[in-house]
């Protein structure tokens, strides 16, 4: 699995997927999304905060949803 991609071989890969059409998800529910496409560039799946493509941070979501999208959350200090 790739840990870094750059950004042109991240907008090549994705145009490589758009032309692939329909693709059935890898995950159930709310998360199928971001570990489908994460699966298809070959990016291993992490929870670290920060970017996960090089230095892009890969975001999804459906279309048509109201809800917001957090890129970033700060967390507390201790």
């Amino acid at each position: 699995m790739k840990t870094m991609i750059t950004y042109s071989e991240l907008i090549h890969e994705l145009k490589a997927i758009k032309e692939m059409s329909f693709i059935r998800t890898h995950r159930s529910g709310n998360t199928g999304i971001g570990k489908t496409i994460e699966d298809l560039l070959g990016i291993e799946e992490n929870n670290v905060p920060g970017p996960n493509a090089g230095m892009i941070e890969l975001k999804s979501a459906r279309r048509n949803v109201s809800s917001m999208l957090t890129l970033f959350t700060k967390s507390p200090l201790p």
